[in-house]
């Protein structure tokens, strides 16, 4: 029977790292206490960016809410996130730091008409603004190795008629095997007669082709395949309506383990698969990213599948750790260096500055950004309010040692509607008008006294 308060609860570790120029969103989480829905705006400030969008959550339920935000430069950035409105839990605060890269290099093997639009979809402007990606034309792919303090490419394009070179499927079966994605698909102007091999590590046959004047639909297979990710809708589905392809290469999955069909025909044919290699992965496409094979480059969903190739296979490190106001932190972050104390000071959020033992040390009670300085491995805080406050509580007892000589009033809880008027009638308290009435009495007389008193005149009697 209590009113609904929304806390936001401590926002998770990203999924996946951040490039410079890409685009993304923040994820966080909102609960309600009570018995009833509750309204609440979520807020957030990052650099010169600020995101308010409002949000309704049903009694003692947990919401997603997520908000989309334009590319960061390269480095660390400070966010920070609150909930405001009459529904807003008091410590309904957050902070998280970020890490963003540098934008990250697709390598294309050969020329790049052969891919149609997939470059302009990948990268639409220079130095990686927009998508946080490069594309780089490699005829021979010797840039594939890595050159010492330079990072591997995020993903290797190549057509089914480079792959048929032998040094070129070795270097691409080799940095997929080492953690890279490989794309590989027909190129925009395969001739009808030519029947492409693909390697074993590949997963699939290439069988003839197909032609459809009308356009056959594609269908996804699997939804649950992270490739989809950025094509879900808000209730997780994902949905290929109108697409419709004009040239196909169906693809028959091998006998093997680790090979998932993505996307296909009404029929059943696979037109994308995915087969993990090594600690890589390869995704093969039944059909090349140009108009006179489909529609697809004319389709919303082209860039973020174009993307969803482009995706960095893990996320880096968090930049600070994400606790609790208030949290016990664990053993093992708490070694100081040797013979040395811990010192604690405020980055971002409400000044604190605490020097004192490591086995001491705690989270600090309020949310912000903090520096531990003097421990055996770095340590920043990114702090979050407790949502626990939200909840409502009732005292067992009539009586509380906490609040012991403090005067107050205890309400016995019996509904709702009861324990309500009550407490509108305790803020009213004790009426005071009689009181007033005896004082402005007494204060009369005195008046009238000094009035009626007539002092003696000095030699009369």
């Amino acid at each position: 029977d209590h009113a609904g308060v929304v806390a936001l609860l401590p926002p998770t570790a990203l999924a996946r790292r951040l490039v410079a120029g890409r685009p993304w969103r923040f994820e966080t989480y909102l609960r309600t206490y009570g018995t009833r829905e509750a309204e609440a705006s979520v807020n957030l400030s990052l650099s010169d960016t600020r995101v308010r969008q409002g949000t309704t959550v049903g009694a003692g339920q947990t919401r997603e809410v997520h908000l989309p935000l334009p590319g960061l430069p390269a480095g660390e950035h400070l966010v920070r996130v609150w909930l405001d409105g009459p529904s807003a839990a008091p410590s309904a605060e957050a902070w998280q730091v970020v890490r963003v890269a540098p934008p990250d290099d697709v390598l294309m093997v050969g020329d790049e008409r052969e891919y149609g639009a997939l470059s302009f979809a990948l990268a639409p402007a220079a130095d990686g603004l927009l998508t946080g990606l490069r594309v780089k034309i490699n005829p021979t792919l010797a840039g594939l190795v890595r050159e010492a303090g330079r990072p591997a490419p995020v993903l290797v394009v190549v057509s089914f008629r480079q792959l048929a070179d032998a040094a070129i499927a070795a270097s691409c079966r080799d940095f997929s095997a080492k953690g890279g994605t490989v794309l590989v698909c027909p190129e925009a102007d395969l001739v009808t007669s030519d029947k492409p091999v693909l390697p074993d590590w590949c997963g699939v046959n290439v069988g003839p082709e197909k032609v459809s004047e009308k356009g056959e639909a594609a269908v996804v297979f699997n939804a649950d395949a992270a490739l989809w990710d950025d094509l879900r809708d808000e209730h997780g589905s994902v949905n290929l309506r109108g697409v419709q392809l004009r040239r196909w290469l169906p693809l028959t999955v091998r006998p093997r383990e680790g090979t998932l069909a993505l996307a296909g025909t009404p029929d059943g044919s696979a037109v994308l698969t995915r087969t993990a290699l090594g600690r890589g992965v390869v995704f093969v496409g039944g059909f090349a990213w140009d108009l006179r094979w489909s529609n697809l480059p004319r389709r919303a969903v082209f860039l973020p599948l174009a993307l969803g190739f482009a995706k960095p296979v893990q996320a880096e490190e968090p930049a600070a750790l994400v606790i609790q106001a208030g949290a016990q932190l664990s053993a093992e972050r708490r070694t100081a260096v040797a013979g040395g104390s811990v010192h604690l000071r405020t980055l971002a959020g409400d000044m604190v500055s605490w020097s004192g033992r490591a086995d001491s040390l705690t989270t600090p009670a309020r949310a912000g950004v903090y520096r531990v300085e003097g421990l055996a491995q770095p340590l920043s805080l990114a702090v979050a309010g407790s949502p626990t406050e939200a909840a409502p509580a009732l005292a067992p007892a009539r009586s509380l040692a906490v609040l012991a000589g403090t005067n107050y009033r205890t309400l016995t809880y019996r509904s709702a509607a009861e324990t309500a008027s009550d407490v509108q009638h305790a803020r009213h308290g004790q009426s005071l008008f009689g009181l007033f009435l005896a004082l402005a009495a007494i204060f009369w007389l005195i008046e009238l006294r000094l009035v009626n008193h007539r002092p003696a005149v000095a030699g009369k009697k």
